[in-house]
C-alpha cells in the first residue's frame, strides 16, 4: 500500500476592494513561489494543522476559513524522506483563508519574502502547476 504524507494548503487573501492573494517565496528545500502549506504533525487534524500554519507563516490571529473538497496528490522520488519517514508522495487539502491582519510575519526558516498580488498575477508567480490549478478552482467556484 502506498503511503502519502498529509498536509494542508491555503489560498490566503485579503480584501479591501479587489482581493489580493498572499504568495510566499520558499527557500527551504527548493526555491519558488507557493501558497501557505504544511504537513500534519502527530496528533493533529487538518483544522489544527491549518491554524498552526496560519500563525507560523503569516502571524495572523484574525481570519476566516472556508473549507473545500479540493485536494492535490503527487508522488515523490523513491529516495525522498520527509520528517525521518519515507513516503510515496503527499496529499494536500485546500482551504480558503481570509485574513484581517495588516502585518504579515513570515517564517524566515522557510520563506525569505512574500507578496500580495492579484489572482491573475498569483497564477503567473506560482511555481507548481498543481497550485496554479487549485487557484483556478478557487476563482471559478468560490467568491473571494
Amino acid at each position: 500500500m502506498r503511503k502519502y504524507r498529509k498536509y494542508v494548503f491555503a489560498v490566503v487573501y485579503r480584501k479591501n476592494g479587489k482581493p489580493k492573494i498572499l504568495i510566499l517565496h520558499r527557500i527551504k528545500n527548493w526555491t519558488g513561489w507557493e501558497f501557505l502549506k504544511g504537513g500534519l504533525k502527530k496528533g493533529e487534524n487538518v483544522d489544527s494543522c491549518l491554524a498552526r500554519e496560519i500563525l507560523e507563516e503569516t502571524g495572523a490571529k484574525r481570519y476566516e476559513v472556508k473549507k473545500t473538497n479540493y485536494t492535490i496528490k503527487y508522488d515523490w522520488p523513491k529516495w525522498y524522506t520527509k520528517d525521518s519517514e519515507r513516503f510515496n508522495g503527499a496529499v494536500g487539502k485546500l482551504f480558503i483563508v481570509r485574513i484581517f491582519n495588516k502585518k504579515i510575519k513570515i517564517d524566515r526558516s522557510e520563506h525569505d519574502k512574500f507578496k500580495w498580488v492579484s489572482p491573475n498575477n498569483a497564477i503567473k508567480y506560482l511555481t507548481h502547476k498543481e497550485q496554479k490549478n487549485a487557484l483556478k478552482y478557487v476563482l471559478k467556484n468560490h467568491m473571494l
